[in-house]
């Protein structure tokens, strides 16, 4: 009599095109499942917007240099057991960003609300300081309002975005219909460059302020909280 001969089952295949960020993240927690996966990229260099073109002068960052929300990256690589901090070397960067204008005037702008706030009033005035103030207060309300709901949520559920922007009201203004990032901006900043320097953060959609939701305000608050990779993924 033959002896029982175990079945083997196949893995399931799967096949994920583009090695940007969503690609990588696919395949790695399908990978962890057990899934014999593999991933396709039409350019020479996995990673997409995330990774760093050689130059004479040093590497030059592709897109990205900060990296915002860190939970949800540490979330992802203790999923698949491992430690974000075994294969990243973070630093929490004071300067978010340093700007220049046409008309020679700079400015840094800093995730430190009250250092942010002295250079605003050195730069731009009193007025627009204490503009500024008011600002990062709501956007900060915004960005507490719909964390959880939005943000943490595979599947956002309306009633449950509705409670929360219940809780704090002050937001709503911001969720009016057809108001867009930049009449939101302007109601809130007489100064044209600060207008524009919080306009940019409709770019995180690949969108322009104009037609932009004023709901993207709530995404400085996100870059605020950034920390700053120095070595590359491994």
């Amino acid at each position: 009599m033959a002896k029982d001969v175990p079945i083997m089952r196949k893995r399931k295949k799967i096949a994920v095109v583009g090695a940007g960020i969503g690609g990588l993240v696919s395949a790695l927690k399908l990978a962890h499942q057990g899934f014999e996966v593999k991933v396709f990229e039409r350019s020479e260099y996995p990673g997409g917007k995330i990774r760093t073109l050689e130059a004479n002068s040093g590497p030059i960052n592709i897109g990205p240099t900060v990296l915002t929300m860190l939970p949800i990256f540490q979330n992802l690589f203790r999923e698949v057991g491992e430690d974000i901090f075994d294969h990243l070397e973070l630093k929490e960067q004071n300067i978010l960003a340093r700007h220049w204008w046409s008309d020679g005037t700079e400015f840094d702008l800093f995730t430190n609300k009250n250092k942010t706030f002295d250079e605003i009033r050195n730069v731009f005035g009193s007025n627009a300081a204490n503009q500024y103030m008011e600002f990062f207060h709501t956007t900060e309300k915004m960005f507490t309002c719909f964390e959880k709901p939005v943000m943490k949520t595979v599947s956002p559920a309306p009633i449950e975005i509705l409670k929360e922007i219940c809780k704090t009201p002050t937001v709503i203004p911001a969720l009016f219909p057809f108001r867009t990032l930049d009449k939101y901006l302007k109601s809130k900043f007489s100064e044209p460059k600060l207008q524009q320097l919080f306009g940019r953060y409709a770019t995180y959609v690949g969108g322009s302020p104009l037609n932009s939701p004023a709901l993207m305000a709530l995404v400085w608050q996100a870059e605020a909280k950034g920390e700053h990779a120095k070595k590359s993924i491994s």
